[in-house]
């Protein structure tokens, strides 16, 4: 029996193929579909990087939409300056962008480096090691923005609301600390890890897999795009409002749209788990390593 997964890992990856380059300069004109902000891993070269996979199925699904890349560094070297100038950098696009063309669509996606970017714009940045910033996007752009994508995020805190995966419930790199600013985008947001990634459960009780971080592609483009589709349809009518802090949980199964527990996964029993003091303890250590430049790339 021929499995499907390759099968859907080549369609995958022909309609990335098929996908215009991304554009690194700012739009200069309004996308009647969806506008696409991408930012990629640590050290891809400029342009999308790997996520392209999702911009090209949403591209291909919404016809005209548009996909501009974030131009920041995405260098190991000076990390926390990398991250804040993408994160600066993604939300100059926004502000521009919906001020030129204030009833857009837009949908944010970050791999990686690039998904920690994201997350911060949206949440602010509360992770140890990280300066401290507060969010830079606020209730104007509620109407504008539909949808944001992370695969891998370093600052995955655990049991939010968003977490998506084979793991839900447990820290990354650098855990962000202060998540009441992401709750509000939860209906929006769609953060997805899986156990032993490096980068957003570097504390999983077997250890980490170093090939796990660059596999998200495959598994989970589909459903990204699936996501994205569904909330542009959603924005046809209305948008999904803000959530209240602690509502809008993720229903399903961990390779659906909007997978919450995998079976064979930990299911936490409370807001914070018993171990989570010292998952976040062992993620800022081996953080310090990482800024220290002893541990690998960020890929």
């Amino acid at each position: 029996m021929v499995s499907a997964l390759p099968i859907a890992g080549l369609l995958v990856a022909a309609v990335a193929a098929q996908t215009p380059d991304a554009s690194l300069a700012p739009p200069t004109s309004c996308a009647p579909g969806v506008q696409i902000f991408a930012a990629r891993g640590t050290t891809e070269a400029p342009g999308v990087g790997k996520i392209q996979t999702v911009a090209g199925n949403v591209t291909a699904a919404i016809p005209g939409s548009a996909v501009t890349a974030v131009d920041y560094p995405a260098t190991f070297d000076d990390y926390a300056q990398s991250v804040a100038t993408g994160s600066s950098d993604l939300g100059q696009l926004v502000k521009d962008y919906v001020k030129m063309c204030p009833d857009s669509k837009v949908a944010l996606l970050g791999y990686s480096q690039g998904a920690q970017a994201v997350a911060d714009l949206i949440c602010g940045a509360s992770s140890e090691l990280m300066p401290v910033k507060t969010a830079d996007l606020d209730s104007i752009y509620d109407k504008n923005i539909i949808a944001m994508i992370l695969f891998g995020d370093p600052t995955r805190a655990a049991n939010q609301s968003f977490n998506l995966g084979t793991v839900t419930d447990r820290d990354g790199l650098f855990p962000r600390l202060k998540n009441d600013a992401c709750e509000p985008y939860s209906p929006r947001l769609r953060s997805w890890c899986d156990v032993a990634d490096r980068y957003c459960d570097p504390s999983a009780p077997g250890g980490i897999d170093t090939t796990v971080h660059g596999t998200y592609f495959n598994k989970y483009t589909q459903a990204a795009k699936d996501f994205i589709v569904e909330q542009w349809q959603l924005s046809q009518k209305s948008l999904p409002p803000r959530s209240s802090i602690g509502s809008a949980q993720p229903t399903g199964t961990a390779n659906g749209t909007h997978p919450a527990h995998p079976t064979g996964a930990p299911v936490p029993t409370s807001t914070t788990p018993v171990a989570a003091g010292a998952s976040r303890t062992g993620a800022a250590a081996f953080g310090a390593i990482l800024m220290a430049g002893v541990a690998a790339f960020l890929a």
